[in-house]
């Protein structure tokens, strides 16, 4: 305790002391006192306090009402259309019946179809047709009509007969390119075994067969050839023409066929040979006339030789206008021979047969299927020696 009060006594005395010097002598400058830095306290994190969320209520949640389904209409089936049946073969016959007809040549009897055009006009088959022009139409009902043919060529097996004094329903040809095998057509005619009744039979097309020289294209057909229907119409379902029947052997000689079979020629071709046929075309086949068989008991007749002018419609014949000469025979059948104008508007016929029967027989004449007003007869000559030449002069119409 005693140190301490005079450790305190003897700090007052000094400062006194130090007090008074100050005093007496010059003011000592004050040093300035560098400010001392305060220090930045240290910031203290505050814990930012996170607000404690307010739950969300759970909403009470409502009833959704089931929607009642819209009930779905029925569809209405659209009605798929019906096709248009195809006609069957045999409905078309009505509609083409009566442009098929008998054509009746001497003792011969084929098929054959009335042309739209050229109207009233038949085409036919050639080949089984005898050497005359005139021929014989009839129908299915048994009407007959008198014709001519006006042109025919055997190369193709074809003939166009003009009918005289009938109105005939005519077909119209079809378009034969359509036709393929496979195809089914209807084949119509008069079979000599059908006791003359119209036969109609569905076909299918098996082969297609074509001539090359000629150009001539054939359509085979699954039937037998029956005697009778040569010249006989092949339709489509259309009722149109697509083919005409030909003779069986026809194909045969062309190289086509190795044996005989149901052929029709396409109405394509036969199209492109209607001109020639109006026009008169007249091609005969070499064998294509009858010969009576000779008579052994008498050697042939001398022949008659026919010579003269000739006027058609008053008027002079031009030079090949065809002239026809018919020596007819109730027993032996009609012998047909034809000759064309000369110049000048003359004819020479020669008449020849060989058969004594054949005397005295009549003789017509025709012309473009015009019958003459003059006649003759197959004499024989007074005298052989100066030979049998007639002076004739014919008119036609």
């Amino acid at each position: 305790m005693v140190d301490l009060k005079r450790l305190f006594f003897t700090s007052g005395l000094l400062l006194l002391a130090l007090g008074l010097a100050g005093c007496g002598a010059e003011p000592t400058p004050t040093p300035t006192v560098a400010p001392t830095a305060t220090p930045l306290p240290t910031p203290t994190s505050t814990a930012t306090p996170l607000p404690t969320p307010t739950p969300t209520p759970t909403p009470t949640p409502t009833a959704t009402p089931t929607p009642v389904p819209t009930p779905t209409p029925t569809p209405t089936a659209t009605p798929t259309p019906s096709p248009t049946p195809t006609p069957q073969l045999e409905v078309i016959l009505p509609q083409v019946r009566g442009s098929v007809v008998k054509v009746v040549s001497g003792k011969v009897q084929i098929s054959g179809v009335v042309l739209s055009d050229p109207a009233s006009h038949v085409l036919t088959s050639s080949l089984a047709l005898g050497v005359g022009p005139i021929v014989t139409i009839e129908t299915e009902s048994g009407q007959r009509f008198s014709g001519w043919i006006v042109g025919r060529d055997d190369d193709r097996d074809l003939a166009l007969v003009r009918v005289t004094g009938a109105n005939l329903p005519g077909v119209k040809l079809g378009d034969s390119t359509r036709l393929s095998p496979r195809d089914e057509v209807l084949a119509t005619g008069y079979p000599l075994e059908g006791a003359g009744r119209l036969v109609a039979a569905a076909a299918v097309v098996t082969a297609e067969r074509q001539e090359v020289t000629s150009g001539m294209r054939f359509i085979q057909l699954d039937l037998p050839p029956r005697a009778g229907t040569s010249g006989g119409p092949v339709f489509n379902r259309k009722g149109e023409l697509m083919g005409m029947t030909v003779e069986p052997g026809f194909v045969q000689k062309l190289g086509i066929a190795l044996s005989p079979a149901y052929y029709a020629l396409v109405s394509g071709f036969i199209e492109a040979s209607i001109g020639r046929l109006k026009g008169g075309v007249i091609m005969l086949a070499p064998a294509a006339r009858p010969e009576p068989t000779p008579d052994s008991s008498a050697p042939p007749p001398f022949p008659l030789i026919l010579q003269g002018s000739v006027t058609v419609g008053g008027v002079a014949a031009g030079a090949g206008t065809r002239i026809y000469a018919r020596l007819l025979h109730a027993k032996l059948g009609d012998l047909w021979l034809e000759t064309q104008v000369l110049e000048q508007s003359l004819y020479r016929l020669t008449i020849s047969t060989t058969s004594q029967a054949y005397v005295d027989a009549p003789i017509e004449f025709y012309s473009d299927g015009v019958k003459s007003s003059q006649t003759s007869q197959f004499t024989l000559p007074e005298d052989p020696t100066r030979g049998n030449i007639v002076r004739l002069d014919l008119s036609f119409g």
